[in-house]
C-alpha cells in the first residue's frame, strides 16, 4: 500500500499543506516573494548556483492530544528545516549518530522526512542549501498526529530504499565477485571494466539512501553527476572492447576526456559553481552516449554473440527509456509521485553486463581446461564420425564440376612442384646447393604433393582435410622447436569444400607455418578453425617476434596468400596476436574469413588459446 493510499485510509487527524510563502534570492538580493501552491514548479532560471529558495508557513497551536510532526515527501534540492528558528532533525533519522546535538544538519532531498513539532505554534522555514536538481521546489507536505504520519512516512520511504538498498545489495555482489575474479585471474580489462561499472552504481545508490547529507551540499549534488559520467565513459571502453574496437586514439581521447571533466568538477567545487552546468552536461553527453552504444551495438551484432548482443542492447534500451522518464520528472512534465525510474533501468543494464562477462569468464576457464589429449580426442572422434559417412559422401566425387577442380589443381601442381624440382635439380648438378637446403626443398615438395593428395580424397570434409595437414607437419614443425596449438570447433565438423577451396586453404595454413619456420622466431604455431553465421573463420598465429614495423603483409609470401584469399572470396587479414588474444604481449595473427554452406548449428563464440 502506497502512502496516498495509507492517507485516505486514516481519520483525518493531519492536514496537506496546500500554500506556502516562497522566496526566492539572488547573493542576498530578492528576487521574489509570493503565495504559492504544493507542488510547486520553478522557473528554470532558478536553477543556478547563486539563487536560493525558501518556503514558509505557519503552524497553529496543536487541536490534538498525540505529538505532532510534519512530513516533506520531497524537495528539489538538499535542505534544512527550521521550526521556530531552530534546525530540526527528521525524527525517525539515525544518521549520522551524533546529528542530535548538530544545528547545520542537511537533509537529503530525494528522501521523504518525518520532523517532530512543538505542541505550541510553530513557524516552519525550508531553505534549499544547493541548486535544485529537479525543476521543482518543495513538491508536498503534511503536518498533523506523529501516530498517523508515522506510518505514511515509513511506506513513502520504503518506495525510494528498498529498491535503492536491492540495488546496492546486487551491485555490491556483482562488484566484489568481479574484484575478486580479476585479482587471481589475468586481470583482463573486461572484467576490471564491469567491476568499475559496479562500483560506481554502489556508490551512488548507496549515497542516495542516505537521510541527511554529512558533508557539503554542493559537492553532493556533484558526486552523482560525476559517478554517471564515469559509468557512461566505462560502459563504452567496455563495448569497444567487445568488438575489438579499442585503439590507441580512442584510448587518449577517453583518457582526455576524463581528465578533462574530473579538473572541472575540482574547479568548479572550489569556485562553489557549476553544479548546474556539470548536471546538464551529464545529461546530454550521458544520453547521447546511450544512444551511440545502442547503435554500437547493432551494427557490431556481426561480431558479437547473438545472446550478447541482445543482453546488452535491450539493457540500454531500458535505461534509455527510464532516463528519459526522469528527466521529464526533473523539468516536470512527469508527475512527481510516480517517482524515479533509472534505478530499474541501471540494474538491468548491470544484469546484461554480468550475463556477459560471466560468459566471457566461462569462455576462458573452459579453454585454459583444454589438454593436448582432449584436441586429439576430440579430432579422434570427428575422425571416426566422418569414416561412417564417407561412402554417402562418395557421390560428390563423381560430379563434374569436382573432375575440373581436380585438374585445376594438378595443373597447378604440375607448375609449382615441377618448377620446384627442376630448380633443385640444377642446383644438385652445379653443387651449388647445400645438405639441409636440399632437405628443406624436398620437404616443401613433399608437402605440396601430400597437399594435393589431401585436397581430391577427403570429400571435400575440412575436418579431415586440416587434419590430414596437421600428421604432415606437426612433426617437421617440432623438430624445429616449435608445438602446434590445435583447436576445431564443432561448429565446422559438417563443412563441405570443393577440392580446389580445400587446396588454397591447405596452402594458406601452409605457407604461415612456413613463414614461422623461417622468419617468426616462435615456439607456438596455433590453428583454429570455427563457423559463424555462414562464414568459416580460420585463426593462423604465432608466439614469435611479430609483423615488421614498416607494416603487414608486403612480402611475397604473403602477397601469394592474398591471391589466393581473393580465389576463395575470403577477406584475410594480417594483425598482431593481441588483436585475437588479449592477454598476449607479442606474436602474429593471421584471420581468414570466406563464405561457405551453413551446415552446423551457430554456437557461442571460442576464444582463441595459444
Amino acid at each position: 500500500m502506497g502512502w496516498q493510499a495509507l492517507l485516505i485510509s486514516m481519520p483525518a487527524l493531519s492536514q496537506e499543506i496546500g500554500q506556502v510563502e516562497r522566496t526566492v534570492t539572488r547573493h542576498g538580493e530578492l528576487i521574489e516573494k509570493s503565495i504559492v501552491s504544493l507542488p510547486d514548479a520553478l522557473d528554470l532560471a532558478w536553477m543556478a548556483n547563486d539563487v536560493r529558495i525558501a518556503y514558509r508557513w505557519h503552524v497553529p497551536d496543536a487541536s490534538i492530544g498525540d505529538p505532532r510532526g510534519v512530513w516533506i515527501y520531497r524537495a528539489g534540492a538538499p535542505y534544512q528545516l527550521a521550526v521556530n528558528g531552530r534546525v530540526a532533525v527528521g525524527l525517525l533519522d539515525t544518521y549520522p549518530l551524533a546529528q542530535a546535538s548538530r544545528n547545520d544538519t542537511v537533509i537529503n532531498g530525494r528522501s521523504p522526512t518525518l520532523f517532530p513539532l512543538p505542541a505550541q505554534a510553530s513557524d516552519i522555514e525550508l531553505s534549499f542549501q544547493a541548486p535544485p536538481f529537479m525543476n521543482r521546489g518543495l513538491t508536498y507536505a503534511r503536518v498533523g498526529s506523529v501516530n498517523e504520519l508515522t506510518p505514511v512516512h515509513l511506506s513513502s520511504y520504503g518506495t525510494v530504499a528498498i529498491p535503492a538498498f536491492m540495488f546496492v545489495v546486487l551491485a555490491g555482489t556483482l562488484w566484489v565477485f568481479s574484484s575478486s575474479i580479476w585479482l587471481v585471474s589475468q586481470r583482463t580489462p573486461l572484467i576490471a571494466l564491469f567491476a568499475g561499472l559496479c562500483g560506481t552504481m554502489t556508490l551512488r545508490y548507496w549515497m542516495l539512501l542516505w537521510p541527511s547529507v554529512p558533508f557539503s551540499p554542493t559537492f553532493y549534488e556533484q558526486v552523482n553527476p560525476y559517478l554517471i559520467m564515469c559509468f557512461v565513459l566505462m560502459a563504452l571502453v567496455f563495448n569497444w572492447l567487445l568488438t575489438d574496437q579499442w585503439s590507441t586514439s580512442k584510448k587518449r581521447w577517453v583518457t582526455a576526456f576524463f581528465l578533462t571533466y574530473s579538473a572541472f568538477n575540482v574547479a568548479a567545487f572550489a569556485a562553489d559553481a557549476g553544479t548546474v552546468a556539470l548536471r546538464m552536461m551529464v545529461q546530454v553527453v550521458g544520453n547521447i552516449g546511450l544512444i551511440y552504444i545502442i547503435v554500437h551495438v547493432f551494427r557490431s551484432r556481426q561480431v558479437l554473440p547473438r545472446g550478447w548482443a541482445w543482453a546488452i542492447g535491450g539493457g540500454y534500451l531500458l535505461l534509455l527509456l527510464c532516463s528519459f522518464h526522469d528527466l521529464g520528472l526533473a523539468v516536470a512534465y512527469v508527475p512527481y509521485a510516480r517517482g524515479s525510474m533509472l534505478i530499474w533501468g541501471q540494474a538491468a543494464l548491470l544484469l546484461a553486463y554480468g550475463y556477459v562477462t560471466s560468459d566471457f569468464v566461462s569462455q576462458q576457464l573452459r579453454l585454459a581446461n583444454l589438454s593436448k589429449a582432449d584436441l586429439d580426442r576430440q579430432v579422434s572422434d570427428a575422425r571416426a564420425e566422418l569414416a561412417s559417412t564417407y561412402a554417402a559422401l562418395a557421390r560428390h566425387e563423381k560430379l563434374q564440376a569436382a573432375r575440373e577442380e581436380r585438374q585445376h589443381i594438378v595443373q597447378e601442381l604440375h607448375d609449382s612442384l615441377g618448377s620446384r624440382l627442376i630448380t633443385l635439380l640444377r642446383g644438385v648438378r652445379r653443387d651449388a646447393l647445400a645438405t639441409g637446403a636440399i632437405i628443406e626443398a624436398l620437404e616443401d615438395g613433399l608437402s605440396d604433393l601430400r597437399q594435393v593428395i589431401t585436397a581430391n580424397h577427403v570429400d571435400g570434409r575440412l575436418v579431415l582435410a586440416l587434419g590430414n595437414w596437421r600428421q604432415n607437419w606437426e612433426e617437421r614443425l617440432e623438430r624445429a622447436g616449435v608445438q602446434m596449438s590445435w583447436h576445431l570447433d564443432d561448429s565446422v565438423d559438417e563443412i563441405i569444400l570443393s577440392a580446389e577451396q580445400l587446396h588454397q586453404l591447405l596452402f594458406l595454413v601452409q605457407e604461415a607455418a612456413t613463414n614461422v619456420l623461417k622468419h617468426a622466431d616462435a615456439t607456438v604455431f596455433g590453428v583454429t578453425a570455427l563457423h559463424r553465421r555462414r562464414r568459416l573463420i580460420l585463426i593462423l598465429n604465432d608466439n614469435g617476434l611479430g609483423w615488421p614495423s614498416s607494416g603487414t603483409g608486403t612480402g611475397l609470401g604473403l602477397k601469394g596468400m592474398r591471391q589466393r584469399a581473393a580465389r576463395l572470396g575470403a577477406r584475410i587479414r594480417f594483425t598482431s596476436l593481441r588483436c585475437v588474444v588479449p592477454t598476449a604481449t607479442h606474436g602474429a595473427a593471421i584471420v581468414v574469413s570466406m563464405p561457405c554452406v551453413d551446415n552446423a548449428a551457430e554456437r557461442a563464440p571460442v576464444m582463441t588459446a595459444v
